[in-house]
């Protein structure tokens, strides 16, 4: 049984059905998720071994662990960890039949809102950075300073993913929350 790590998982699949898909088919592919950590976010832990019929689900309901935790494992739950502020719980089944799902899709819509709207102030922060180096950079250009050139031109690689992976991350988040926060 050899341990696999998928590298950034959490942070591509950053919607609770994404997330739940992702480690379905990873268990169906004969990977069995290893207990969440913190580290989680940038290397989830897998363990090879033969391919089962996995229910997953990530619960980002904001219940605290205490008022549902023990309800949850009476079901036959099994608790994994928590993943970005979400719990993610998995239950084993045979037959075609899935077990029930018990998160409140209301409440995940809320909780991937409000994450996209931080994803959103962080990517405009970050865009008024940018632009605020490129000023700076142009101005000490025209003024024939060059010695932090190079400086600029780091700080600037280095923050343009973070800068597109926050567009996206708002984009998506909002985009799968908008429509759920209307149902009701």
């Amino acid at each position: 049984m050899a341990e696999v790590s998928k590298y950034f998982a959490a942070l591509k699949y950053i919607i609770p059905s994404d997330m739940e898909y992702f480690l379905e088919e990873s268990s169906a592919e004969g990977l069995k998720l290893l207990d969440l950590g913190q580290s989680s976010v940038f290397a989830m832990k897998f363990v090879e071994e033969q391919p089962e019929k996995v229910k997953y689900a990530v619960d980002c309901s904001g219940l605290s662990k205490s008022l549902y935790m023990q309800t949850i494992l009476d079901k036959g739950w099994e608790y994994m960890g928590t993943s970005l502020n979400c719990y993610v719980w998995r239950k084993v089944y045979e037959g075609s039949e899935r077990p029930e799902d018990f998160t409140d899709k209301r409440a995940i819509a809320g909780h991937c809102l409000k994450q996209g709207i931080v994803f959103a102030v962080v990517a405009v922060i970050l865009l008024v950075l940018y632009t605020l180096m490129i000023i700076e950079l142009v101005a000490e250009f025209k003024m024939g300073k060059t010695e932090h050139i190079p400086m600029y031109c780091i700080a600037m690689t280095v923050q343009l993913p973070l800068l597109l992976y926050s567009v996206w991350a708002s984009v998506k988040l909002i985009k799968y929350a908008v429509p759920r926060m209307k149902d009701k």
